[in-house]
């Protein structure tokens, strides 16, 4: 009977544990290694007064897997958490690498990721309005300094 009132107490916490998966809003794909990309991909946030990344480092902001980034264009923010693809394991051996963006939203705070339905597959114009400014003041950098265009996914 005890072990009974344990599977009890641990089973509803077992769904707890683990954590849900944001998907992604739009994947950015290079013929390259993460680390180049990486290196491309901080470059371009300090070279541009647009783009900030934020100052606070948590794991939404760690600078190896995720990046959290602010970009102003005409005036308005829209921020960004960006996600490298694979682990360590696969950024070691990989001759790709992708940079995508999880979670966006506008002045508003218009938006989420697509996981949790902030930014569905059927909501193109937040979608346009989230990745146009993305890909104008920040993609269109990395492929110019790259010498390369992305595929998209």
């Amino acid at each position: 009977m005890k072990y009974m009132r344990l599977l009890f107490i641990i089973l509803p916490l077992s769904s707890c544990m683990g954590g849900g998966t944001h998907g992604y809003i739009k994947r950015y794909r290079y013929s390259i290694p993460k680390y180049v990309l990486e290196k491309v991909v901080h470059h371009v946030i300090v070279e541009n007064n647009d783009i900030h990344q934020d100052s606070v480092k948590d794991y939404y902001n760690d600078d190896t897997e995720y990046i959290s980034i602010c970009i102003t264009e005409r005036m308005q923010p829209y921020t960004y958490t960006l996600h490298f693809y694979g682990g360590k394991e696969y950024w070691d051996t990989a001759k790709t690498s992708a940079i995508s963006i999880v979670y966006a939203y506008n002045k508003k705070r218009e938006g989420g990721s697509q996981g949790n339905g902030g930014v569905s597959l059927y909501n193109y114009k937040l979608k346009k309005e989230l990745t146009e400014p993305f890909e104008q003041e920040f993609i269109s950098k990395v492929d110019k300094e790259l010498g390369m265009q992305h595929s998209e996914e």
